[in-house]
């Protein structure tokens, strides 16, 4: 018999694919008028970006 109960585990990250018509500045690159991929991690208050990725288009 267990005393505390299994927690459910799951995945807090975002990941947005989207096209960039204003500037974003992460880790000293700027990110501008390309296609990003942009994921987000749930702090315990608010979503934070924590990587973006440039998509190359084909």
């Amino acid at each position: 018999m267990r005393l505390f109960k299994k927690r459910a585990t799951y995945s807090s990250k975002k990941k947005r694919e989207k096209f960039l018509l204003f500037p974003l500045f992460y880790r000293g690159s700027v990110y501008w008028l390309e296609n990003v991929l942009i994921k987000k991690n749930f702090n315990g208050m608010s979503y934070q970006i924590t990587d973006v990725i440039r998509i190359k288009n084909m």
